[in-house]
């Protein structure tokens, strides 16, 4: 496959006590650092070459996603991503910001 992919993070963590917030916050800041960015509250994206990357960022992911909570990830071609739809709202800095990530790889 040729073309660049698109990692798209949900998170759905509590976050009601300090130790809830913590873990949270941990695990948010080891997926900075990969270099994935908030497109909204919940849902982090990052840009990758090629599949396998992916499968790679993946599998760390798994090793460092919290016991509790929900962390679900998609991959799809840039195309893909690009495709949604805004259908409320308006299209703030986050959505620039991680458009510009199409031409930046990590």
């Amino acid at each position: 496959m040729h073309g660049r992919f698109r990692m798209v993070v949900l998170l759905d963590m509590r976050e009601e006590t300090r130790h809830e917030r913590a873990v949270k916050r941990r695990f948010c800041e080891w997926l900075f650092q990969e270099g994935f960015a908030p497109l909204q509250r919940g849902v982090l994206t990052r840009v990758v070459e090629d599949p396998a990357k992916a499968g790679l960022i993946e599998r760390r992911m798994r090793e460092n996603a919290p016991d509790s909570g929900i962390v679900r990830v998609f991959t799809m071609t840039e195309r893909q991503f690009q495709q949604g739809t805004l259908l409320a709202g308006e299209d703030g800095s986050q959505e620039s910001e991680v458009g510009a990530q199409a031409d930046i790889f990590l």
